[in-house]
């Protein structure tokens, strides 16, 4: 079964190897394939950098950091990303916002009581 190509147009280089698109979705150049995310023991999709295996990338970070820009008053400062609707495997763009790292941690909490 043939498979449709993959529009790359939208994805941007992550690193070396891997490009990552607005929607959450990560290509290796080297196999021209999309990577099958994983699910961590939290909830999150990550991916692991094959030619490192010691670095697992969570997908909406490398999504953030790509496609979103950093507010002044978050740039000097450690920062989180927030998934807007609380679905924490909706890694689209529009669904990402950067926030002050333990806002991070006060929003997970609210929503979990």
């Amino acid at each position: 079964m043939k498979t449709d190509p993959i529009d790359l147009s939208k994805f941007k280089p992550f690193d070396s190897v891997y490009l990552v698109s607005p929607d959450g979705r990560v290509y290796d150049t080297r196999s021209n394939k999309l990577v099958t995310p994983k699910l961590n023991e939290n909830g999150f999709l990550s991916f692991s950098l094959e030619h490192r295996l010691d670095v697992h990338v969570y997908i909406h970070h490398a999504v953030a950091n790509l496609f979103l820009e950093v507010p002044d008053f978050l740039r000097y400062c450690r920062r989180d990303v927030r998934h807007k609707d609380g679905c924490i495997t909706n890694n689209h763009v529009s669904n990402l916002e950067f926030i002050v790292y333990t806002g991070n941690k006060l929003h997970r909490d609210d929503s979990h009581s």
